[in-house]
């Protein structure tokens, strides 16, 4: 799983993402979905 795909979020990117997560949710967006929601999220507040 270390394909950076054009339309997908590095694997580091979604890592960091998922340590500042948890604070929001605890686990809705844990699973690998490989979409930018959970970036999008975190990134406007």
């Amino acid at each position: 799983m270390h394909n950076i795909i054009p339309g997908e979020k590095p694997v580091g990117a979604e890592t960091h993402q998922r340590r500042a997560y948890p604070l929001l949710q605890p686990e809705p967006y844990k699973e690998p979905t490989g979409e930018i929601i959970e970036v999008e999220y975190i990134d406007s507040p």
